[in-house]
């Protein structure tokens, strides 16, 4: 019998805690069901639901839309030898700092600090770059469809393009470029 991925709608960042705090350790992913923008529903963020699972030694994976209201991304335990991208251990580290980190997320301490690279250059943060765009996704409903409908690799691209500009200026410019490329259904092609 094929066990059930559970799909659930949190309201905001305390009640996911809670769940992870209770399930960390039980469950192997799940569902997070988001409000998109314009329902003006309360719900959580992309950025409060990434910190809070980072918290528990969780990753966030794949979207998926379910309808013109809402979509839903998975979440899974990070694996033992698992990357950790600059962005994300910028962030375990900022909420060890802040003591939000649990037990489950902070045994990866020791291979974020040999993953970290003081050599590679500071571009913008992905996630707060992934937040953003998705935010501005979320106000312009054919790109927004258009991006969800992509493969993860085209999807990761455009992630890669935008979240690589050093200057706010570009990255927002690269923002609206991309808006106006989805909403056409046009792919994002070499830069």
């Amino acid at each position: 019998m094929e066990k059930k991925i559970p799909a659930v709608f949190f309201e905001d960042r305390d009640s996911w805690r809670k769940w992870l705090s209770g399930f960390y350790d039980k469950e192997q992913e799940i569902w997070v069901i988001y409000f998109k923008k314009h329902t003006k529903k309360q719900t959580i963020i992309y950025r409060e639901a990434l910190e809070e699972a980072l918290c528990f030694g969780w990753i966030d994976g794949i979207v998926k839309t379910i309808d013109e209201e809402r979509y839903m991304q998975r979440f899974t335990p990070r694996r033992a030898k698992s990357n950790w991208s600059e962005t994300n251990i910028r962030l375990a580290q900022k909420l060890e700092i802040a003591g939000k980190m649990h037990t489950s997320g902070l045994k990866f301490r020791k291979h974020w600090e040999e993953m970290s690279s003081p050599k590679k250059e500071e571009a913008q943060p992905v996630s707060l770059v992934l937040a953003e765009f998705e935010e501005a996704l979320q106000s312009n409903q054919k790109a927004y469809d258009h991006y969800h409908e992509l493969p993860a690799s085209a999807r990761r691209l455009y992630n890669l393009w935008i979240g690589s500009a050093k200057k706010e200026e570009t990255r927002l410019k690269r923002i609206a470029e991309s808006l106006s490329l989805l909403e056409k259904g046009e792919k994002l092609g070499l830069k």
